[in-house]
């Protein structure tokens, strides 16, 4: 099969969020020619398939032969998130693989919540005292952007309230009072600025 063919496959298949086929389709053209574009979507494909260090080296790949790429900026920096264990983790790296990647344009509004949810999570889920030094405003930047270049933003503000309630109710019985409180004020400031845009 051609190139061409094979990387139109491959991207439907990241549409359709079927990472496993779209592994598969992107590791055959990788193995044929050195395509940025080819490179990053294996990368995103293991990111989704949390194989993030499979992830972090073919993303790191696509951005030796592309460091233009906004997109390729936007799965580092959610990899970043993901490879978080516990906060600070890899946020200064976060912070400046979105900063590139908002920077050169990144506006796929749901590379753009994933962020946003893995952002939200990994700061109060799996935050330590360090918790008091970060807030939601980055997974806001994040949650805006991909509500502005949607349509359907009901949809989005759905799942925002979503997200924020699952990690309320997630470690309802397993974080103080304070960390509780402050989730429900994000979510209703973040839902606040959604609903007004």
């Amino acid at each position: 099969m051609e190139v061409e063919v094979l990387l139109k496959l491959g991207n439907l298949y990241l549409e359709r969020k079927a990472w496993e086929e779209a592994k598969l389709v992107f590791l055959r053209i990788c193995k044929q020619t050195k395509l940025a574009v080819a490179w990053h979507g294996l990368g995103v494909a293991y990111l989704f398939l949390e194989e993030l260090s499979n992830a972090e080296q073919a993303l790191n790949q696509a951005n030796l032969l592309n460091d233009e790429n906004c997109y390729t900026w936007g799965a580092l920096a959610l990899l970043c998130l993901k490879s978080t264990e516990e906060t600070p983790g890899r946020y200064f790296e976060f912070k400046q693989a979105i900063r590139r990647a908002l920077d050169l344009g990144l506006d796929d509004p749901h590379l753009l919540t994933a962020i946003g949810h893995e952002y939200v999570r990994k700061v109060y889920l799996y935050g330590t005292t360090e918790v008091s030094k970060f807030d939601h405003s980055e997974a806001l930047v994040c949650y805006k952007l991909a509500f502005s270049s949607l349509k359907e933003k009901d949809s989005v503000l759905e799942e925002v309230k979503e997200e924020f309630d699952k990690l309320r109710a997630k470690n309802n019985n397993h974080l103080d009072k304070d960390i509780l409180s402050r989730i429900e004020a994000s979510k209703e400031s973040v839902v606040s600025v959604l609903s007004t845009d």
